[in-house]
């Protein structure tokens, strides 16, 4: 919790099933400098929602996402454009329905630039200085989620800072072994 500590960044974790009538459930609220509040145990497992791939690569992938976007409020704190009684904001959504499990991790930092949107997967890019960033995170998430997890990463911008959404096809049962 250091980062979150440090860029005052609160996270709040949803679990939306709406497309399978089940609503949105709150999963996991963070409030830097306060409390852990969990709301829902285990909605992947109880939910009956089941991906095929590698828990350690996606959690990197979610890492690294994360990561930026703590980069990204502290850069706007930086900058004077969010003051430093207001707190960061990460907002991550697991979004489930009948072929797919996306993850949508959305935050109030500084955004995507529309002029290099296109470039952010690309090896050895970045906008960060040079002893902050490789350019390799975002190049070896998607890397990571197209080969090892069959799915598709992208980048966008939402109303107060940058949304990247991770989706991985969903299997439709579970497979017993004999």
């Amino acid at each position: 919790y250091g980062r979150f500590e440090m860029g005052a960044v609160n996270v709040d974790i949803k679990c939306d099933l709406t497309e399978l009538n089940g609503g949105i459930k709150d999963v996991l609220d963070i409030e830097y400098g306060k409390v852990i509040k969990v709301f829902y145990d285990r909605p992947l497992i109880d939910g009956g929602i089941v991906i095929y791939g590698y828990p350690n690569l996606l959690k990197q992938v979610i890492i690294n996402l994360v990561n930026n976007s703590i980069d990204s409020i502290m850069e706007m704190r930086a900058k004077g454009l969010l003051a430093a009684a207001a707190p960061g904001k990460i907002a991550i959504t697991l979004k489930v329905d009948e072929t797919q499990v996306s993850v949508l991790i959305e935050d109030n930092g500084t955004g995507i630039d529309e002029n290099i949107i296109n470039a952010i997967f690309e090896p050895e890019y970045t906008t960060k200085p040079k002893n902050k960033g490789t350019g390799l995170g975002l190049h070896m998430a998607k890397s990571i989620v197209e080969k090892s997890l069959h799915g598709k990463i992208s980048a966008g911008n939402a109303e107060t800072g940058a949304v990247f959404t991770i989706s991985i096809p969903r299997v439709s049962s579970v497979i017993k072994s004999v």
